[in-house]
């Protein structure tokens, strides 16, 4: 069960798309269905909870889907490629999907999970010894708050 209120019109808005428009509104409810727990299963457990930080986690995870769905329209409709015609060249569209993705992972990054090699996963509550003992094996391990 999802735990942030994220609406598919602002899926939509985050893709530069016409919420009022239908067309879309199936795709942007398939990429919230199939995508919102897994990326709120990258955060930190205890901080989907926390009110102050509610509407940055929602936006982010909001900015992710959005980059879902911009990725899954361009390989459905070809966008991606460049036109050539009359001494004119139009090369593909900005890559709104990878800014999208890139920036809300670089404001998430402190507030994920700690992953490591195994699937394991460390959390605030993880003793500093497992933490060490990690390091020692595979490198510094990124520090959860």
């Amino acid at each position: 069960m999802s735990i942030l209120t994220i609406t598919p019109a602002e899926i939509l808005r985050l893709c530069r798309l016409d919420p009022a428009d239908t067309i879309h509104l199936a795709d942007a409810n398939e990429v919230l269905d199939r995508g919102q727990e897994a990326y709120e299963a990258m955060v930190q457990p205890v901080l989907l909870n926390d009110p102050g930080l509610a509407v940055f986690l929602r936006r982010n995870v909001a900015k992710l889907l959005a980059a879902d769905l911009l990725g899954m329209r361009s390989r459905e409709e070809g966008v991606s490629v460049g036109l050539q015609g009359a001494g004119i060249t139009l090369g593909p569209p900005p890559d709104l999907a990878g800014r999208l993705r890139d920036e809300a992972m670089l404001l998430l990054e402190p507030y994920l999970r700690s992953w490591r090699p195994g699937g394991a996963i460390t959390t605030p509550e993880a003793s500093e010894a497992a933490q060490d003992a990690q390091s020692a094996l595979f490198g510094p391990a990124v520090r959860t708050r």
